[in-house]
């Protein structure tokens, strides 16, 4: 019953605002766009385009990447993206990046980005299992651990921001707390 009352909602209130805002607005298009660009750099740049390089080479890959992201959209819904911010990051050079946390690492880094917070997440989901607590609270754990790593995939660059970091600290903080008593207990 519950799942159905989800897939109502999601078919009538949330996929028409998503159609809307792919075809008026310039915000999905720039983020699908960087992200696609993230895995483009992967296969040709596998060290990533640097700090200094990647201004006068990303704007020719988030050209590329914003037409596959095109082409892709309109093959499944018949809407073409909006290219207006994309155009005005390309001929302007201003806000150039990847829009995203996990993508624009990779666009600095390439492979070792990737692999930097692939290993941050696996550390983290291994230290919530190995913590004693409720499943409950395991769970609300996990959930955020998640909800933190799809933020950096898709949303908005967080990775300097504390906010960010906070959990993942908790969860370190408490696993060495925990694994320092059962040292001190067994000496």
């Amino acid at each position: 019953m519950v799942f159905v009352v989800i897939v109502y909602i999601f078919v009538n209130y949330i996929l028409p605002s998503l159609l809307i805002d792919i075809e008026k607005f310039t915000s999905f298009s720039t983020r699908f766009s960087g992200i696609i660009s993230a895995f483009l750099i992967l296969s040709t740049y596998p060290f990533g385009l640097g700090y200094g390089s990647y201004i006068a080479l990303y704007p020719d890959i988030l050209h590329k990447s914003y037409e596959i992201a095109n082409s892709f959209i309109f093959s499944l819904f018949n809407i073409h993206l909006s290219n207006v911010e994309i155009l005005d990051i390309i001929t302007t050079g201003k806000y150039i990046g990847a829009k995203s946390g996990i993508p624009q690492s990779i666009v600095f880094t390439g492979w070792i980005g990737l692999i930097f917070w692939l290993m941050i997440f696996k550390n983290t989901k291994s230290y919530v299992n190995a913590l004693r607590m409720s499943q409950y609270q395991k769970l609300i754990l996990r959930l955020t651990t998640l909800f933190i790593f799809i933020q950096l995939l898709i949303g908005s660059e967080y990775t300097l921001l504390y906010v960010i970091w906070l959990p993942i600290a908790f969860v370190e903080v408490e696993y060495y707390k925990q694994n320092r008593r059962i040292g001190y207990n067994e000496i």
